[in-house]
């Protein structure tokens, strides 16, 4: 998986596919991609914002199949804007 910031929706798609799992609130959208292995569910949680890849997130999950297998989103878990401050001394 090469998924990189600034990466835009269309782009994140056509190197990882179909998402198997979306969710979004305003601006903002998780898309999640499964990879089923015997340990469990692997997923890949990628975060975007006005359609522009901002993080991402990886976890395993108990279920054997995609399908229900997903975590709901924690939006608490979305990347937070980042201020920079430069002051004289």
């Amino acid at each position: 998986m090469d998924v990189t910031p600034g990466m835009t929706r269309a782009q994140l798609i056509s190197i990882m596919g179909t998402p198997s799992d979306r969710s979004f609130r305003e601006n903002q959208e998780a898309l999640g991609w499964c990879d089923v292995k015997f340990e469990g569910t692997d997923w890949q949680l990628v975060w975007l914002e006005d359609g522009l890849v901002v993080g991402l997130t990886n976890y395993r999950s108990g279920g054997m199949f995609c399908a229900g297998s997903a975590l709901p989103v924690d939006w608490g878990q979305f990347p937070a804007d980042r201020i920079i401050e430069i002051r004289n001394r």
